[in-house]
């Protein structure tokens, strides 16, 4: 309309050009056209909000607002104005203008369908789901049989988690529909979610050549199956969609995942590659792609592809706990430690990735036990049950001549160093007196664990794999096994459920042997331990009451490496002293790596074997050839192993003289190998609990407390003693292996009996109603 309000149709026509000008984002054109009509007066809205559109463009924001504004003030201005405006933002990705220009285009036309529809569209775009359902049912009011509508409010639904309502919506499409993928797909997304597995896997799998997109049926039934904790299965299914449909995507993406998280690094590498081909800039590509390499132990090829994950999304919050975990296996705490706060801020109820920086505090230079004490009861503010919220009452049989029901949970059943510490326990456990339920959070595959795990069931009257379970329908399902006392083997370590666990779903729970420090729970009661491993004197960085049980531990070396040899020190054959370290990277500081350079270079000609997993060109080995050069040590007397398997590990002890043990985290399992192998090692007693002492520990329960130093220079001065005197070690050589098997490995039925006695303590004081105390069964 011209000036005055008049048709005029060279000015409507000026305006139908200037909306399709700014669509096609020909705005120059379209600018120049609207000016010269608002020159002439002609205050058509379509020439107003193209002015709009130009103050925008110059990131002119408060004149934009002015000029669009002023259109809900002509009287001039129709329903279909504002729907080509909304149009238009919609286009460009501006939904929240888009949907003030839908809502005005309805309110001047409330039967205008397509305005109803856009609106429901921008309010879908911007994640508004809620609201976006309630768009779609207006527009559905106005067009019942619309299934575009249908299908749209059923995503709503789902996407909101009312998924019987969305199982309504997607009920009147499939009957028209039976072969419809994305309707098929819908459905069983919502039966899965409401626990109707089966009927979930029938609804994609039934025909599914059939389907009119089957690639992504199989996309779905590989989900189905990756939910039920069944991810060999769900690789099967992506393998097959992916040999059938190699082009989709999605379903490239989920098979490359899959073969990473099942190990098969090198051909996900191959798959993932073909998904960058496609997309170079898919973050979640990329990020796996990274994953695989992290696997393969090429971290500084997996660092480049998480920080390229992150630079394409700033808010991966996996991205950054990832590449903290590469940091930390390199030893690079420091680093590893802000990767994992970053995680936590973008994803603050991510408690696995708060459990991180715990772990990393444990290996810090210089580290503070009461800084890691505050950050743990700084975990269970962020991530606990509230104080309301905690189970109070249980159903448990007090009775004197009832059987206390003992539950383990945990993430490491299987082929696992804590079951190797565990099981020489837990076969001990006597089953007239204690009934043993084992709480599965993370199933373990290959052949190895699949054949502990037919001796673990053995162990336990009853097993449950919980690696599916919310934390309150585990809570529910430990209440409803009515365990008397719960006890964890994980504590911050990946897999843990200690958030689970702070609802307090047994009536008595502690920790033992997974984690060397305290949870910082109000909910664990106990932490089961031995006074070598934490003097009472540290009880005030633990949360939790200690319960002192005999011996050191109860390890054993695998089945299959028990019959491996010790055989006499290489020193007299080789003519030189050959040192050891077979800890990981991420224990060694670099303090300790300046005390081996300085060890290295006082006892000439001698090697050094270092041992660790994927450290082979690793940032590790850089560090240390560096601080060995600055000590005038060549990189021709370092010799570096990787991983390998657990028999040729224990036999490359052979190859050395004497062991230099990290600090100030110590080896502990690595520690009983050496020990196992004969070889004793140099230990640097730290202060605190646990990870600074626990290889000084075992030396001094093996009888060796020469081989314990007090401080770093004490340290180095016993080393290069003993390096002199290596008859001294070849003279205690079977010693070693004797007092191991006799006093460790051969040690589960004391350690178990003095655990059973503690628990004993543990179930009376709750029966009585009596304050926890520390306890003792030594």
């Amino acid at each position: 309309m011209g000036a005055g309000g008049k048709f005029n149709y060279k000015v409507e026509k000026d305006a139908e050009n200037t909306i399709n000008l700014l669509i096609n984002k020909q705005f120059e054109a379209a600018f120049v056209l609207a000016n010269k009509n608002l020159k002439k007066k002609n205050k058509h809205p379509i020439f107003i909000f193209a002015k709009s559109i130009e103050f925008l463009a110059a990131e002119n924001q408060e004149a934009f607002q002015k000029e669009f504004s002023s259109i809900s003030d002509l009287k001039t201005v129709r329903q279909t104005d504002y729907y080509n405006f909304g149009v238009f933002f919609q286009n460009f990705k501006y939904d929240i203008l888009a949907i003030e220009c839908f809502d005005k285009c309805i309110s001047l036309d409330k039967k205008f369908i397509e305005g109803h529809e856009q609106l429901a569209n921008s309010i879908f775009n911007i994640g508004e789901y809620e609201s976006a359902l309630g768009a779609y049912i207006s527009a559905l009011e106005l067009n019942p049989d619309n299934k575009q509508f249908i299908m749209k409010a059923a995503i709503c639904c789902a996407n909101i988690r009312q998924y019987t309502k969305a199982l309504e919506f997607y009920e009147k499409l499939i009957v028209d529909n039976p072969f419809n993928s994305d309707i098929r797909v819908g459905i069983s997304r919502c039966l899965l979610e409401l626990g109707q597995v089966e009927k979930a896997e029938a609804t994609v799998s039934n025909d599914i050549e059939n389907a009119s997109e089957p690639y992504k049926d199989y996309l779905a039934l590989s989900i189905i199956y990756n939910r039920r904790n069944d991810m060999e299965s769900g690789l099967r299914i992506a393998a097959k969609g992916y040999k059938k449909y190699p082009n989709y995507l999605p379903l490239i993406k989920l098979y490359g995942a899959l073969l990473t998280r099942l190990g098969y690094n090198e051909q996900a590498l191959d798959v993932l590659k073909v998904a960058l081909a496609r997309d170079a800039d898919d973050s979640e590509a990329i990020f796996n792609y990274g994953n695989a390499y992290q696997n393969l132990g090429q971290l500084s090829q997996a660092r480049k592809y998480f920080t390229k994950a992150l630079e394409l999304k700033p808010n991966y919050h996996k991205a950054h706990n990832n590449l903290g975990v590469g940091y930390q296996a390199q030893g690079d705490h420091g680093k590893a430690t802000i990767c994992y706060q970053a995680a936590l801020e973008l994803a603050p109820k991510r408690d696995d990735y708060h459990s991180n920086i715990l772990f990393s505090l444990l290996h810090m230079e210089n580290d503070d036990p009461k800084v890691h004490f505050d950050e743990a009861r700084r975990w269970q503010e962020q991530h606990c049950a509230k104080l309301n919220e905690v189970i109070r009452e249980y159903e448990v049989d007090k009775s004197p001549d009832a059987k206390v029901r003992i539950g383990y949970i945990s993430a490491d059943f299987g082929d696992h160093v804590v079951t190797y510490h565990w099981m020489p326990i837990a076969e001990h456990h006597d089953r007239s007196k204690y009934e043993i339920y084992l709480y599965s959070q993370r199933t373990r595959t290959g052949q190895r664990s699949a054949e502990i795990n037919k001796k673990i069931d053995s162990l336990c009257d009853k097993r449950r794999d919980v690696s599916l379970l919310s934390n309150k329908e585990l809570c529910d399902q430990i209440v409803e096994d009515k365990i008397n006392i719960l006890i964890d083997l994980s504590g911050h370590t990946s897999g843990n459920r200690l958030a689970a666990l702070s609802f307090k779903p047994a009536p008595v729970q502690a920790t033992f042997i997974g984690y060397p420090a305290t949870t910082g729970l109000d909910a664990i009661d106990y932490f089961i331990t031995q006074p070598m491993h934490v003097p009472l004197e540290a009880s005030n960085v633990f949360s939790e009451k200690l319960a002192y049980i005999p011996g050191c531990t109860s390890y054993n070396v695998r089945e299959d490496a028990r019959s491996v040899l010790s055989k006499e020190l290489p020193y007299k054959e080789n003519g030189y002293v050959t040192f050891g370290s077979f800890n990981r990277p991420n224990k060694v500081s670099v303090e300790c790596i300046q005390a081996w350079a300085h060890i290295l270079r006082k006892v000439p000609n001698s090697r050094f074997l270092i041992k660790g997993d994927d450290i082979i060109g690793s940032h590790y080995e850089e560090i240390i050839t560096e601080y060995m050069e600055k000590e005038n040590v060549s990189s021709e007397r370092l010799i570096f192993r990787g991983r390998n398997d657990y028999p040729d590990y224990l036999k490359e002890m052979n190859e050395i003289d004497i062991g230099l043990d990290s600090f100030p985290f110590n080896g502990a399992t690595t520690s009983f190998d050496m020990l196992f192998m004969g070889r004793g090692y140099i230990s640097l007693k730290g202060k605190g609990a646990i990870q600074n002492i626990v290889g000084s520990s075992y030396l001094e329960y093996f009888g060796h407390p020469e081989l314990v130093a007090t401080s770093v220079d004490e340290y180095k001065e016993k080393a290069i003693q003993v390096a002199g005197n290596l008859d001294s070690m070849e003279s205690i050589r079977l010693e070693l292996r004797e007092t191991f098997l006799k006093n460790v490995s051969d040690n589960g039925l004391a350690v178990c009996q003095g655990l059973e006695n503690a628990c004993d303590i543990m179930w009376q004081t709750y029966v009585e109603g009596k304050p926890k105390e520390h306890i003792s069964t030594i």
